[in-house]
């Protein structure tokens, strides 16, 4: 029995202890408890905060937070500048009382908040609301004097939080004009005068589909995004004259983004420019409603002719996702394949001349088109190559690329190469297409006679 008792005993000790290590080490320290005493909203939590509304020494704003981001709905609609509710909710949240003056023991008068400056008003998901009107700052130091919740009691705190909230329009306001990434882009159209570009993402790749159809230079499409997600306004135009006067009454240049993720595209739509402050600026209207001017990179980009879209490099492709690789030249080939990091020529192939085989994939990743549209001669190619390439992300089967290569038809003259997934022959210099295409066998040693067995004594 007594040994029972002990076993009961000790259950009863791990137990106890177990409730102590996952319930109450989450409950705060004595030295949390003070500080969240000393706090003004200690049950304030930023992601829960659905609204603010806002009086400043500026004028009165209502901001609301609408599928997770924060949007001005008054005095005007627009998007609201992120990282200043951000800064705000982050003030709020570390507000901390330096002195607590109780109703009776002074007169809020004297401190400015029967007729407050600046009030603001914050409502959470559940429908809950709390308030802060901030009075004038003390007469010794910076602290400034708040009302909490309409509470009696005079409330002293460091004056620091007052510049989030005392913001005009402008700085409450987006200046971000397209927040885009690459992938976030399903298809981009410009418009240039009577010049038309229409592209679309094919995984990593980007398709030309007007004016032509054809691999589009995926590094410049990528560049010209960047430069779009990088515009910042630089002054917004709420009165702005006649759109005939900013050039936007027939824009220079006209964008528009369709999102991978659906919704409504984004138009951009590009006129006049300006300088100011040693830099040029331009015009620029969203969505066909919102004025104001903005940087001029990606305005300078967008001038490209529309023919130049196109790529240059023959086959965009990384030397390292080549899986397997086959030459064939002057009546010869050779197939190769990579394991485990290593080119093989079969068995029983022979050794294989690995930085050989890598100087003529790198050549032919170095490839870069001088002509597009040419004839193909009608006579035989002089060399191909075929290569399989690791699968593109979110794909099981490989990537197939094949060449066809024609020697220069004058001496002296270019190469000619058409490629799969491309519409066009073009022509590229013939030092790299000998350099890709000499004899195929010299990648492989020849495999060496076994050594004859010893002479019988």
């Amino acid at each position: 029995m007594r040994k029972r008792n002990l076993i009961l005993l000790a259950l009863m000790v791990i137990g106890l202890g177990a409730y102590i290590y996952f319930h109450e080490r989450h409950l705060p320290t004595t030295e949390e408890r003070r500080q969240q005493a000393d706090t003004l909203f200690p049950d304030l939590d930023r992601d829960e905060v659905a609204g603010l509304e806002i009086h400043n020494t500026h004028g009165d704003f209502r901001l609301v937070k609408q599928g997770g981001s924060w949007r001005l709905v008054a005095p005007i609609e627009f998007a609201a500048e992120e990282t200043a509710v951000s800064s705000l909710l982050g003030s709020l949240e570390n507000l901390k009382a330096e002195r607590t003056l109780s109703e009776g023991e002074v007169d809020p008068k004297a401190y400015g908040l029967d007729r407050p400056s600046i009030t603001l008003t914050l409502a959470t998901d559940d429908g809950a609301t709390s308030s802060l009107e901030i009075g004038d700052e003390a007469a010794l130091g910076s602290n400034r004097a708040v009302r909490r919740n309409g509470e009696g009691s005079v409330i002293l705190v460091s004056g620091w939080f007052v510049r989030d909230l005392d913001r005009d329009l402008d700085e409450w306001r987006s200046r971000d004009v397209a927040e885009i990434a690459a992938d976030d882009v399903a298809s981009l159209g410009v418009l240039a005068g009577s010049d038309r570009i229409e592209l679309v993402r094919q995984g990593e790749s980007w398709r030309l589909l007007q004016p032509l159809d054809d691999v589009a230079d995926r590094d410049h499409v990528r560049n010209l995004i960047s430069d779009l997600d990088a515009l910042r306004v630089e002054e917004f135009l709420d009165d702005p004259p006649p759109a005939a006067e900013l050039g936007l009454e027939v824009p220079a240049y006209q964008v528009t983004i369709l999102r991978s993720s659906g919704g409504e595209p984004l138009r951009l739509d590009f006129g006049s420019s300006r300088e100011r402050d040693g830099r040029t600026q331009v015009a620029c209207r969203r969505n066909a409603a919102e004025l104001f001017w903005v940087d001029d990179r990606a305005a300078t980009r967008l001038a490209k002719a529309p023919v130049r879209w196109r790529s240059t490099k023959v086959a965009a492709f990384d030397t390292w996702d080549a899986e397997r690789l086959t030459i064939t030249a002057g009546g010869t080939g050779v197939t190769l394949a990579r394991k485990e990091g290593m080119w093989t020529a079969g068995e029983g192939g022979g050794e294989v001349e690995h930085s050989e085989v890598q100087d003529r994939l790198a050549a032919l990743a170095a490839l870069e088109a001088i002509e597009f549209d040419l004839v193909e001669p009608a006579t035989p190619p002089a060399g191909t190559v075929e290569l399989e390439l690791k699968p593109p992300g979110g794909s099981a089967e490989p990537q197939l690329l094949s060449f066809s290569f024609h020697r220069p038809l004058v001496e002296g003259g270019q190469a000619l190469v058409r490629v799969s997934g491309r519409a066009t022959v073009m022509s590229v210099a013939a030092a790299q297409v000998e350099q890709i295409l000499a004899d195929p066998r010299a990648l492989v040693r020849p495999a060496e006679d076994p050594a004859p067995p010893p002479a019988s004594p």
